[in-house]
């Protein structure tokens, strides 16, 4: 009867498997058994467990779901993004965080917990806290999914770090060169001045190759390399023009081949991880708190000041809002005092 289950052999399994239904849905699975008194035995017991979900309205549990890891949820997470051609290497990025943190932690015995403790270990370790959050976002997207597909019936709380939503953090010129000059002049160093100079992210510094340089003028960003998706161009010209002329001579690599990547540390392989380099740069210039990102946020605030448009900073920053871009241009009590200073001096000009 359908109410009774069922046991069958199954080709290719030397098992015993059993058929039953939760919510009028079939549902098979092992017994992991050989004799069929013992395979009986499994199924009734299975049987007690989907009249108890059905008595108590709780979500039943399979087998499956017990077994699941965080590293399944992600591996499914992203395959579905590829399957729909939203698979960028953002998000491949912060799904290997995912499972890089959370490994092969059983997806139903997690708990919030857990995650305080994790998050306790990531700032203690001088992660910033819009990154942990990044992490968390995902690991959220990767729980919700599975539980839309009904491969979970539920998920821990994940809470998010409490953080400004704006960040005051710039580096003005003098402070900057202080703290370059700590940087290791193995590629770093320039990685570093290209970002202070026009404000490209890490990771579409990261991605640059020689064949984005167009007639020796232009550096042009590949959109799918872009964050936002929309590539755009930067011209090769006061700043920026001597580091690609150092980067041009460091081209040549200790094993005779030429490097395809503009920016790289003497290995032919992407700058990403310098954690420790900026934070030591950091310490010894006695600029301790900055942030790499903060990199960015200063070149938007010495474009304008330099009398560049909004719309020309925009297109060279890569930001798609205003509202965004008006975050990142910082005002402090110097551009405050300069605004007071040039008001007087019109007045004074004016006859007031």
């Amino acid at each position: 009867m359908r109410g009774d289950g069922s046991i069958y052999p199954k080709a290719g399994s030397s098992f015993l498997w059993m058929k039953y239904f939760v919510n009028g849905e079939p549902r098979e699975e092992s017994t992991k058994q050989r004799n069929e008194q013992a395979a009986r035995k499994v199924l009734r017991a299975r049987l007690k467990e989907v009249h108890a979900s059905e008595v108590t309205g709780q979500a039943f549990i399979t087998q499956k779901m017990k077994r699941t890891t965080i590293r399944d949820l992600a591996d499914s997470h992203e395959s579905h993004l590829r399957v729909e051609g939203q698979l960028s290497k953002q998000n491949e990025s912060e799904l290997k965080n995912v499972r890089d943190s959370f490994g092969d932690g059983l997806a139903l015995s997690f708990t919030s917990k857990h995650l305080d403790e994790w998050k306790e270990q990531q700032v203690n370790a001088g992660y910033a806290k819009v990154t942990v959050n990044l992490t968390l976002s995902f690991l959220t997207r990767a729980y919700r999914f599975a539980i839309e597909r009904n491969e979970l019936p539920r998920m821990p709380m994940i809470k998010k770090l409490k953080v400004s939503n704006a960040r005051k953090g710039f580096l003005n010129k003098p402070d900057f060169e202080r703290l370059a000059v700590h940087l290791p002049d193995d590629g770093l160093r320039d990685f570093a001045r290209f970002a202070f100079a026009c404000g490209m992210r890490k990771g579409e510094i990261a991605s640059l190759i020689w064949s984005n340089i167009q007639d020796g003028t232009t550096i042009e960003l590949d959109a799918e390399n872009s964050k936002n998706g929309e590539g755009r161009k930067i011209p090769i010209t006061g700043e920026i023009a001597p580091i690609i002329d150092r980067r041009r001579k460091a081209r040549l690599l200790a094993d005779g081949t030429l490097s395809n990547l503009i920016f790289h540390r003497g290995d032919n392989r992407p700058i990403t991880e310098f954690r420790k380099s900026w934070a030591k740069a950091c310490r010894v210039a006695g600029l301790d708190g900055q942030l790499f990102h903060d990199l960015r946020r200063s070149a938007v605030r010495n474009l304008i000041r330099s009398g560049v448009s909004q719309s020309v900073s925009m297109q060279i920053s890569g930001h798609k809002t205003a509202s965004m871009f008006q975050r990142y241009n910082i005002t402090d009590e110097t551009d405050i005092g300069a605004g007071v200073e040039r008001s007087r001096t019109i007045q004074r000009t004016a006859g007031f």
